[in-house]
């Protein structure tokens, strides 16, 4: 066994440890020896069951190598199996690592495990219902608590699915470096409350079907929203409460034509991408009134049709755009041709990819000097 001061990796920067059976208390040996690590990611590790820190006073700690279990310490009344899965964050690490990612690991923790990291500046967790379960508090008595996950102040990135029903971010102090957040297929969370979230920049929202109520946002400047039916409804309430983020939006990713023509699209004077990935959807072309609408959002750069299985035609009247300098179309292929009246004369980019032929021959002839056409991730002038 390694001496406890002794450090055997001391330039690992970076562990993945994916489908394997490792215990928890020989990755705790591990990590104390690897003492500038600043990345750590973690999947279908099922032999780890437990997550803790050097700092917590919990009942399984400490514990800094596998000998904590021999005879005449304070874990002789616990099974050897809790033991075996316990995973214990050295110190060093706690202070060292920046990138932290669980996936479909079947792990629990303390609920403020994270926020005493020091330098975290992105954390993952994906299909790991058990680990966010234990993370976020429930204490229904008690609607201020109720669902706050305490975050550390360094935190950037956030990922997350599988949210509990209310979720509510919290910082030491309040203070907050959070500028991105997702939140993927989390069917149960209802309530998203993000007023202390005021860096926050972009925001993802994805298979969230029963979410009703969104708050906070202040200086939001893209979001991505894809199977969240109330979002149109959640966003004008936040604007009659002042969180209008209309004004600063500028780049908005949705996957329902029909969101055009709502007041919270038209509103959208500084919009400048905008991302229509609409799947399997039955619809083939927008309608009138949604192209109308399109054509009002006059600061558009960037347009892409992104993964639209059925649409079959790009909107008539895009040549109208006049500030548009990029479109992309992506994975449409029933699209067979152009717009009839042209694309607009301020276009500097085509981008083409997974289309159809006919569609794919029309972009290529289209490149000049002032046009740049890429077709399936290459530049054909």
């Amino acid at each position: 066994m390694l001496a406890a001061d002794f450090k055997a990796l001391p330039s690992l920067k970076h562990l993945t440890i994916k489908s394997c059976g490792i215990a928890g208390k020989w990755l705790s040996v591990l990590l104390r020896h690897a003492q500038g690590l600043e990345e750590l990611h973690l999947e279908d590790c099922m032999q780890i069951t437990w997550l803790s820190t050097e700092e917590e006073n919990s009942p399984l700690s400490p514990i800094s190598a596998p000998e904590a279990s021999s005879p005449g310490n304070s874990y002789d009344g616990l099974p050897s199996s809790a033991l075996d899965g316990l995973l214990r964050i050295p110190s060093n690490a706690i202070s060292s690592l920046k990138k932290v990612s669980i996936r479909n690991c079947d792990v629990g923790t303390s609920e403020d495990a994270f926020a005493r990291f020091t330098s975290l500046e992105e954390l993952a967790i994906w299909d790991c219902p058990e680990l966010i379960w234990s993370l976020v508090r429930n204490d229904e008595s008690d609607n201020q608590a109720n669902g706050r996950w305490l975050l550390p102040q360094s935190l950037g990135k956030l990922y997350i699915n599988e949210s509990t029903e209310t979720l509510q971010l919290c910082y030491p102090g309040n203070l907050t470096c959070l500028k991105k957040l997702e939140v993927g297929h989390s069917p149960g969370l209802r309530y998203l409350q993000l007023q202390t979230c005021t860096a926050l920049e972009e925001l993802t929202i994805q298979g969230c079907a029963s979410l009703v109520a969104l708050e906070g946002l202040r200086s939001l400047r893209r979001l991505k929203v894809c199977e969240w039916p109330g979002f149109i409804q959640c966003l004008e309430r936040l604007a009659g409460q002042g969180y209008d983020m209309r004004p600063g939006l500028e780049s908005l990713e949705i996957a329902d034509y029909s969101v055009l023509t709502t007041s919270f699209c038209i509103h959208l004077t500084s919009l400048q991408r905008l991302e229509l990935v609409t799947g399997w959807s039955k619809e083939t072309r927008l309608t009138d009134q949604q192209e109308i609408s399109l054509q009002l959002l006059t600061s558009l750069q960037d347009l892409r049709f992104g993964y639209s299985a059925n649409l079959t035609d790009i909107p008539v009247g895009l040549h109208n755009l006049r500030s548009l300098k990029r479109l992309e179309i992506n994975s449409c292929w029933r699209i067979a041709r152009l717009p009839e009246r042209g694309l607009p004369p301020s276009l500097e980019e085509l981008d083409v990819s997974r289309c159809s032929k006919e569609l794919t021959e029309q972009c290529r002839v289209r490149a000049t000097r002032k046009l740049k056409v890429k077709i399936d991730g290459r530049y054909v002038n």
